[in-house]
Parts: C-alpha cells; sequence; structure tokens
C-alpha cells in the first residue's frame, strides 16, 4: 500500500476524500470532519462549523468535490 505526506497546517484548495458529520442529541448536525487531498497529493483533516454544509454532507456525498481550506488558529476550517 502506498503512503503519502500528512500536512497539519494548510490553506487552499483540496478535493475531499471523505466525511463524517457529528451529530446533536436531537439528531440535527452539528459540524463535520473531513479528509481531504491537496493538489500535491498530501492529505489533512478539516472541520465544517457550518450546520447547513454539515446537514448538506448527510444528504449527499462530498467526496471528489473541490474545497477550500483557511487555517484558524490550529485548525484547518472548511471555506467554501
Amino acid at each position: 500500500m502506498a503512503s503519502c505526506a500528512v500536512v497539519e497546517s494548510y490553506d487552499g484548495t483540496a478535493e475531499v476524500e471523505a466525511t463524517a458529520v457529528v451529530m446533536e442529541r436531537h439528531g440535527e448536525p452539528s459540524h463535520a470532519i473531513l479528509v481531504v487531498r491537496t493538489p500535491s497529493g498530501a492529505r489533512t483533516m478539516a472541520v465544517a462549523r457550518d450546520q447547513d454544509i454539515a446537514a448538506s454532507m448527510v444528504r449527499e456525498a462530498w467526496e471528489g468535490r473541490p474545497v477550500t481550506l483557511r487555517r484558524n488558529d490550529d485548525v484547518n476550517e472548511l471555506v467554501a
């Protein structure tokens, strides 16, 4: 199995590989965690704090979508 580089801090475009949506106690999406690939092929993780975006990830697959990440303190955050 081939390995790839992992980067902690990342700003820029990426492609979604996997998502996980964290749900509130009453069944509403809270936020989502994403694993993405950068244009160089490295992997990183990000968070989507927007509840509407998290709900979208419950309804439809985001794998393969292009997204933009921005580093905010110690967290890579989904911008779009």
